[in-house]
């Protein structure tokens, strides 16, 4: 009988107490009918909350658990090429440390597409934005999911949009690149490096949910913004060139016609989204540009998330 592919799910994170215990415990409660969990890693970078502590107490009673304390705040980016090296796994699950995983199904969903073709490099799964009463976080759930409704029908998920914060990808694939210093958009670097060979190294999971927090206040969507619109896109036409910046053109007409079908149906968020999203292309929130990959904290989206 074959066995199970092992899978090692490694976690970067800096000052996540309010959320890392609810991550971990989505991971844990996962069905793991397609592989076989090998280890949880978490890269604390220069964490000055409580992390540590709470995985520390995870580690104590399930052996599979362990955490890295980096004293001195490196990146994400250099974090992440430290869990490549540690992985010794078939796979490797590169979660966020601000999700959570929304269905026990979700690793398998992810699995089960490399199962289905062995010389995938990337997985990714979808992201679903949490309920939230505030004013500012409905702009920016509503800014997202009718995005979301263009980018999930164009190539039917397969492009940059759907990298965001939870990927999986192969060990092969993990050794075979290293994030340059100073990346700042680590997701689009990865969905860049995976594909720039075959389009088809990469697939998107619909049916692998995870939950993520969307901004609350004006100053953190200013700081997305600055991520988002600016950020991401230098980033990864310094590295890969201006070409594959056509990647991100979404076709006109399905946009149109997305955003048009959000108005009807919640016209005051979405034109709160819509001016949102207009202020920060014309302000772009110069004084908080990251310095040596390493960005200001969002802190209205670091909450505990509860399923």
């Amino acid at each position: 009988m074959k066995s199970k592919i092992t899978l090692t799910v490694g976690i970067p994170a800096h000052n996540e107490e309010n959320n890392i215990g609810l991550l971990i415990n989505s991971i844990l409660k996962q069905e793991k009918k397609t592989y076989n969990l090998k280890a949880i890693v978490v890269v604390s970078d220069g964490s000055s909350d409580k992390t540590v502590s709470i995985v520390k107490k995870y580690a104590e009673n399930d052996s599979r658990i362990k955490v890295v304390s980096r004293k001195v705040r490196l990146g994400k980016a250099n974090g992440l090429n430290l869990i490549y090296d540690l992985n010794t796994s078939d796979l490797l699950f590169v979660p966020d440390a601000d999700i959570v995983l929304r269905n026990k199904s979700c690793l398998d969903e992810m699995v089960l597409l490399f199962n289905k073709n062995p010389f995938l490099n990337l997985v990714s799964a979808r992201h679903i934005p949490a309920p939230t009463k505030k004013f500012m976080g409905k702009f920016a759930v509503y800014s997202y999911l009718s995005l979301e409704d263009a980018f999930l029908q164009f190539n039917n998920g397969n492009n940059f949009y759907t990298v965001m914060s939870a990927s999986m990808i192969s060990k092969k694939f993990a050794k075979s690149f290293k994030y340059p210093t100073g990346t700042i958009s680590d997701q689009n670097y990865l969905y860049a490096q995976a594909t720039r060979k075959n389009l088809h190294k990469y697939r998107f999971a619909k049916n692998a949910e995870v939950i993520f927090t969307t901004v609350n206040t004006f100053e953190d969507w200013r700081l997305l913004g600055l991520r988002s619109v600016v950020g991401d896109k230098v980033d990864v036409s310094k590295h890969f060139g201006k070409a594959i910046l056509e990647e991100y053109s979404l076709p006109k007409t399905l946009v149109l016609r997305t955003q048009l079908k959000w108005f009807l149906k919640h016209p005051f968020f979405m034109a709160g989204s819509v001016l949102m999203n207009i202020f920060i292309r014309l302000f772009p929130y110069k004084k908080f540009e990251p310095k040596k990959g390493i960005w200001q904290e969002s802190k209205s989206s670091k909450v505990g998330i509860i399923v």
